[in-house]
């Protein structure tokens, strides 16, 4: 947000653009919020939490498999911001990926298979019988189940 600048002091920078050229717009939870001439967007003089290193260690930890909420305690914050990290990193994907000039066919796309377990109780409560269901995601359909110890 700020940049150096000659004689030690700092310019204050547009978040979303790195313009020079804001105009002050009133206050925001306690801090100066300002507008952006170029971009005509609103950013505050507040300095970030969570930086982009944080959001790179987070990537990390997701694209590892890491949970959510063990995520969020590495990094120190809620498991509520990760969360929306992920939507923006998604959408930022989406986003390049609508942009490029590659594309594949829908056709030649791998099926998701999605899987889900789930028990039922037999005979007024006296065991647990386990259900196993294949979805594929691309048809919408059942694919395959099973009832019983395992698939």
């Amino acid at each position: 947000m700020f940049n150096n600048v000659n004689n030690g002091l700092s310019i204050m920078r547009c978040t979303h653009c790195g313009s020079a050229k804001y105009v002050k717009n009133g206050p925001y939870q306690g801090s100066q919020r300002f507008l952006c001439k170029t971009c005509l967007r609103y950013f505050s003089d507040k300095v970030r939490k969570f930086n982009y290193s944080d959001k790179e260690k987070f990537l990390q930890l997701y694209l590892k498999n890491t949970g959510i909420r063990n995520a969020a305690k590495i990094i120190g914050c809620s498991p509520s911001l990760l969360v929306r990290w992920v939507r923006e990193l998604s959408g930022n994907l989406r986003a390049q990926l609508d942009k490029s000039s590659f594309s594949i066919p829908p056709a030649s796309l791998p099926d998701v298979i999605e899987m889900d377990e789930l028990y039922t109780r037999v005979k007024k409560g006296t065991c647990r019988v386990p259900v196993w269901v294949a979805r594929s995601r691309r048809l919408g359909k059942v694919v395959a189940f099973t009832i019983g110890t395992g698939i």
